[in-house]
């Protein structure tokens, strides 16, 4: 991760491959996203507890009651996708944000609701395009690179914790 384009030169020299990571790139990484090549059942409860991190980092400070309610409501945006600890299911399409932000809308306690709306400027908002969509990149280049000078100062360490967790899934946890 290049935060302000320091290895753009070397990383070409040495032939690999430098994306420039905003809300302008085509290149999105879904949150959410489970590796499909994964087939231990420990992977959901892994990608789990990664969420309630980065979802701490998107939204700030949490009562115990707001973060009990947000695992639940984790929980359900994977069921109802079809997804569950059983790593068949794993290759399903992930949730996204959005379907967060309406598993907490469609909680009856108040404290979900201002959860949902803490939630809403990564839905609705102007930080939507970098996080709310499915992961369109694969890595093909073992030197890969994302500049994050394009990403605001505020978003940098959520765009760090998204991306370092697809390269442990896909590249620590792949086959």
């Amino acid at each position: 991760i290049d935060p302000e384009e320091e290895y753009k030169m070397l990383t070409e020299i040495l032939g690999g491959e430098y994306i420039n990571f905003s809300k302008e790139s085509p290149i999105k990484i879904n949150p959410f996203g489970l590796n499909p090549e994964d087939s231990t059942e420990s992977q959901l409860g892994i990608k789990i507890l990664s969420l309630h991190s980065l979802l701490k980092t998107m939204l700030g400070q949490m009562t115990p009651t707001q973060e009990a309610l947000l695992d639940r409501a984790i929980v359900t945006t994977y069921q109802q996708k079809g997804i569950s600890p059983d790593p068949t299911t794993h290759k399903k399409e992930p949730p996204i944000i959005e379907d967060l932000y309406k598993a907490l809308l469609n909680m009856e306690e108040e404290n979900a609701k201002e959860l949902a709306f803490r939630v809403e400027k990564f839905v609705k908002g102007g930080f939507a395009d970098l996080f709310n969509q499915q992961t369109n990149y694969e890595f093909s280049n073992q030197l890969t690179v994302f500049s994050l000078r394009q990403v605001e100062d505020s978003l940098r360490p959520i765009a760090m914790h998204v991306i370092l967790d697809d390269i442990f899934g896909d590249v620590l946890l792949g086959p």
